[in-house]
């Protein structure tokens, strides 16, 4: 669920960022549907039997990094998926010595992963590239 967590944080971000820069949303709603959203998506994936993770604590972090984004800005995309490959590495059932040795090969993965999703999420909103 962390990871998931991660993900929600980085694609939930980029999500309503680029909706305001392409004038859909004004600041105080990106934010707004940005925590509900976020929250929704962990509620909706909840999972009793994972007691290492807390959803309150993952809203707060999620709070605290969407509190200074200034949503209506043009930004570089690739700014908004930085916890998802962190967490692959930190949360990847692998022994500890094989994640340092593939660390950028499997941080890369995931970030040009989201490539696709960002091109996918453009073209099923007929939005710009």
């Amino acid at each position: 669920m962390q990871h998931y967590s991660a993900c929600l944080s980085d694609l939930t971000s980029y999500l309503y960022r680029d909706l305001a820069q392409q004038g859909y949303l004004n600041q105080t709603e990106c934010e707004e549907n940005a925590k509900a959203t976020f929250r929704s998506g962990l509620e909706s994936n909840e999972d009793q039997s994972l007691e290492l993770f807390n959803a309150d604590s993952a809203c707060v972090s999620f709070e605290a990094r969407i509190r200074d984004i200034a949503w209506t800005e043009s930004f570089d995309s690739f700014q908004h998926f930085i916890e998802s490959p962190k967490s692959l590495i930190r949360w990847a059932p692998i022994a500890d010595d094989l994640k340092k040795r593939d660390r950028e090969i499997a941080e890369n993965s995931v970030s040009f992963a989201w490539i696709e999703v960002r091109k996918e999420y453009h073209d099923l909103l007929n939005l710009p590239h």
